[in-house]
This record gives structure tokens, sequence and C-alpha cells, in this order.
């Protein structure tokens, strides 16, 4: 049977990398390959205690130096045993490793995908320069977005044909938004997902939230996720007197039911990879208010059509939005709907079969 090999950083279950990647195995399980998903990390709770083949790469603890040298090893002893067509990491330092660990192997195919946006990424001085030799020998480089791409090429010795753009798959709603009739309402309430860190830019969604109040009182905000932001938000809600209308409700593993109660999604990130929050909330037809932060979100939402836009970091045009939205059902409703069309343009058939081609290419012989 035809192998493939995912490398990850870490196991964890709710994080966007960790997502795509289960949606890719899957995919490529389904075209007839033996996908085995390698971790550096394994965290409580992960995915390796929901998976089998979800597997940690080494054992080995005792300091930084012997553990990258224990990588190298053990993943230059999986490529032997197992044989593999192609290897392809997730992250940033697994794609450095990646053509460090494969030297000299015979692998078809070595893959790096970025899933972060590289100019917002706090390297060390020896990673980026070790990113600078490494990534141009990887076979491909896969961006999720034009943007990232155009970083690549810009920064780094590369070839134009070498990066490839192949966003993630995105996932169809599993039951109907509620729509309530015309004239029928309850509280309107507002939806932000994602890591509580200052990545997504919470602290802005809850200044936004605060002016929302002014003229809907009524509103009430739900933030999901956890993360080292967590305490500072709640204190910071509390001090903005709004404390009593925002719903910490730390991490949920299926957010179908407040995809289903929510009027708004609320996107306030600084910068993403790709915004997989956004784009699930889109899929289950919520209407969005997103900062046009780099990259991905002018990629998902054409401005008026399917949602609104605004200035990265602009509190008062992303109240105004809200606003406007909250008070105009038909067009929330109808935002919602044109929304959706995002799991069709990302659906686990587009982007699956975008991978399989990209790997069958490379890999025949």
């Amino acid at each position: 049977m035809r192998t493939v090999f995912l490398i990850i950083p870490v196991d964890y279950a709710a994080g966007g990398l960790q997502r795509s990647t289960l949606a890719l195995r899957e995919c490529l399980e389904s075209a007839g390959y033996s996908v085995t998903i390698y971790c550096f990390k394994l965290l409580p709770g992960g995915l390796a205690r929901q998976h089998p083949f979800v597997r940690r790469i080494t054992h080995e603890r005792r300091s930084k130096l012997l553990f990258w040298l224990a990588t190298v090893r053990a993943i230059r002893r999986h490529i032997r045993e197992g044989r593999p067509e192609a290897l392809i990491a997730f992250g940033t330092v697994p794609s450095i490793l990646l053509p460090l660990a494969s030297a000299f192997m015979k692998v078809p195919l070595t893959v790096g995908s970025e899933r972060a946006y590289p100019p917002a990424e706090r390297l060390q001085s020896w990673l980026e320069r070790l990113r600078r030799i490494s990534f141009p020998r990887l076979d491909l480089i896969v961006c999720q977005t034009s943007g990232i791409r155009d970083w690549f090429l810009g920064h780094l010795r590369v070839r134009d044909r070498q990066v490839v753009i192949i966003p993630n798959i995105v996932a169809p709603a599993t039951r109907r938004r509620n729509a309530e009739p015309d004239g029928v309402s309850g509280p309107p309430t507002i939806i932000c997902v994602g890591r509580l860190d200052e990545q997504k830019g919470f602290v802005f969604a809850l200044e936004i939230f605060a002016r929302i109040l002014e003229s809907r009182p009524d509103a009430l905000l739900t933030i999901a996720g956890e993360g080292p932001l967590g305490e500072q938000l709640r204190r910071r809600a509390d001090a903005l007197g709004i404390a009593g209308r925002v719903n910490f409700s730390g991490r949920i593993a299926n957010l179908e039911d407040h995809w289903a109660a929510a009027d708004l999604f609320l996107f306030t990130s600084l910068f993403e990879g790709f915004p997989n929050a956004l784009a699930e909330a889109m899929a289950n037809g919520v209407a969005p208010v997103a900062f046009d932060c780099p990259t991905g979100p002018s990629e998902l939402i054409t401005d008026g059509v399917n949602g609104y836009l605004v200035p990265l970091g602009d509190v008062e045009a992303a109240t105004a939005r809200c606003i406007e939205l909250l008070a105009d059902s038909a067009k929330r409703r109808g935002f919602g709907e044109r929304a959706r069309e995002v799991a069709q343009r990302y659906s686990a058939e587009r982007i699956g079969q975008l991978w399989l081609e990209l790997i069958a290419r490379k890999t025949q012989p």
C-alpha cells in the first residue's frame, strides 16, 4: 500500500493545524494511501489518545539538542521502515526539520506546509537562518493563501514552481441555523472563536462589544476558546462594565449549537495563516464582520456580499457594521446564506483533489 507520513508539532485536539491534518489524512486514506501522523509532542487529551494513527516521533526529553537529534534519527528510521511516497510537514519547525531528516534518503516527495503568517512569526535568529537554508531544499512548499506565497517568493531563495497554494478544507454545516421569522427576535448573539492569545485580538472584540451594548443593551457575546490571556480578558470585560453580557465558554469540542444560535461572527485576529474559525462560521451560515488582517479574510469574504470586512483594528467601523447587521435581519440572513458557499469552495473533495494531484504528479515514475 502507498504510504504518506504527516508530521505536526503537537497533537493539540482543538488546533486548526491539527484539524487540517486530520482532514487531509481522511482524504488520502479515501484515495488508498496509508497515512500515519507523527508528532513532536503529545498533550494530555490530545489526538494520540483518540486515534491510533497519531504517534510520538521520539520519547527523548533530556535536552533540546538531544531531542532534535533523536527526532532526526527517528524520522530516518521511520522512512527506512515505511518507505513513504511523501513526507508532508505542517508548521514552520517541522518543515525546517524535514529536509535535514530526509537527506540522502529515497523519498519521492518532501513537502513543507506553512500554516502561519511568516512576517508575524517570532522565530529565534538561528531558526530563521535554518529556514533560509532548509526551505529551498524541500520539493514543494504549500501555502494557504496568495499573500503567504508572495512572502516566500520575496524572502527566500525558492523557485516560483516550488511554492503552491492549497487552502484548508472547510467542513460543511451539520445542521441548519435557527431562522426566526421577521418580527420575532431574541437577544442578539455574537460569537468569537479562537485561542485566547494576542494574535486573536479579543481585546478589540471586547471594545467593539462594549460599544454595541450602548445601542443594543440586550446583546450577548460568547468567546469560545482557552489560552494564556483568559484572566486578562475577563478583567478587561469587568473593567468595561460588560462582564455580565460576556460568556467565556472555554474550549468547545462541537460548536454546532453555538453556530445555530449566533446572529453574528466577530473576527478580530491581527494575522492568520488561514482563518479556520471564520471559514467554519461562514460554512454554518453565520454572517461575519471581520478585520481585514493578513491573510485570509479577504479571500473568504466579498465585502457587502457575504459579510463585512473592516480595516485592521478599526473598532468604530466594526461596531457600525455589527449594529447595522443586528438591526437588519434580512441582510444578516442573506449574508449568512451566501457565506455558506465557502464550504463548496473549500470542500474536502476539491482541496483533497489538489493534494492528490500534487502527490501523484511529483511521485509518478
